[in-house]
């Protein structure tokens, strides 16, 4: 009995612990801390803000101009800046269906602005 009970709270601590490695919202810093695997994108160029799109797991968007998200009507052309977790690699496109020119992203954050791609996204691939 005294084991079961163990075993019990136990696993009622493990499920109240956030989620490791995963991203979570910071409200104080208006920004997602990325987990390992994840990419997050956002509108604004500081890697900021409530208008942004979260990539979790292998994902891709072939076409952004369909992708919307609460306060952006399109991303395609929307991409400032992105934030990636230290597992995580993605590759931009300025051209629908991964096509033009790109560029290859990992862990860290990365501003578009001054970039030859600058904000002129029109596809993202995802592979980790």
């Amino acid at each position: 009995m005294k084991r079961l009970f163990s075993l019990l709270l136990v696993a009622v601590l493990v499920v109240g612990l956030p989620m490791i490695g995963q991203a979570q919202w910071d409200a104080q810093q208006n920004k997602w801390i990325v987990g390992d695997n994840d990419a997050v994108f956002y509108t604004n160029a500081s890697c900021t803000g409530p208008q942004y799109l979260l990539m979790q797991g292998v994902s891709e968007y072939p076409i952004l101009h369909s992708v919307t998200t609460p306060g952006v009507k399109s991303w395609n052309n929307k991409v400032a800046c992105a934030e990636l977790g230290k597992n995580a690699v993605v590759t931009v496109y300025k051209v629908q269906y991964y096509k033009g020119a790109s560029l290859e992203l990992t862990a860290g954050v990365h501003s578009f602005i001054g970039t030859r791609l600058g904000t002129d996204i029109s596809s993202i691939r995802k592979s980790q």
